[in-house]
């Protein structure tokens, strides 16, 4: 999943890649910029132009990892399928799960700002410490682990990680799955 901030930049930047993403069968959605005092305004501002320039809605993740009531509640109101900004670590799995009636949650395993910003790993560390993560994740009986990096930080100097977890996903036992999967259930 790749989710995309239209008030966080100009889209029309990257617009062709967003494209080309599509067309290889991810799913782009939008990452939700959210104000307390604005919540339905700005959703339905975004979710507009997101589908004007990109496609429909189906999932969000609120920048910020901000979610309470009101916004879960805006989701369904706005028939949002899926949301991913929880924490694994809030919500006690790693597996999606439904959070509200006809809304799931894809729990977040591990973030790029986790490892470098807030654990200050350099790569070689951040690389082992999601590893050991994501084996922890399974051998807890977890069949998903959600990676959030942020699309900046793919080409960063620490980015170069993500390819190599990439790479490590296949030999851990764990699949690519997209959202569809889970809501047909």
């Amino acid at each position: 999943m790749f989710f995309v901030p239209v008030f966080l930049f100009d889209v029309g930047e990257i617009i062709d890649i967003i494209k080309h993403i599509k067309r290889q069968g991810w799913e782009v959605q939008l990452h939700y910029v959210c104000e307390a005092n604005q919540y339905l305004g700005l959703f339905r501002m975004q979710k507009e132009f997101f589908e004007r320039e990109i496609g429909p809605v189906k999932g969000v993740r609120v920048h910020g990892l901000i979610l309470n009531d009101n916004i879960l509640t805006l989701f369904q109101r706005e028939k949002i399928k899926y949301d991913s900004t929880l924490r694994a670590e809030t919500v006690n799995t790693y597996d999606p799960f439904f959070i509200r009636e006809r809304l799931l949650e894809i729990p977040i395993g591990i973030m790029d700002t986790d490892i470098f910003g807030r654990l200050k790993l350099n790569e070689e560390r951040a690389l082992k410490y999601v590893l050991w993560k994501m084996k922890r994740a399974k051998l807890g009986g977890s069949k998903n682990f959600t990676i959030l990096f942020h699309q900046e930080s793919y080409n960063m100097r620490r980015g170069k990680i993500y390819r190599e977890i990439v790479k490590n996903l296949s030999t851990l036992g764990f699949d690519v799955k997209l959202p569809d999967e889970y809501l047909v259930k």
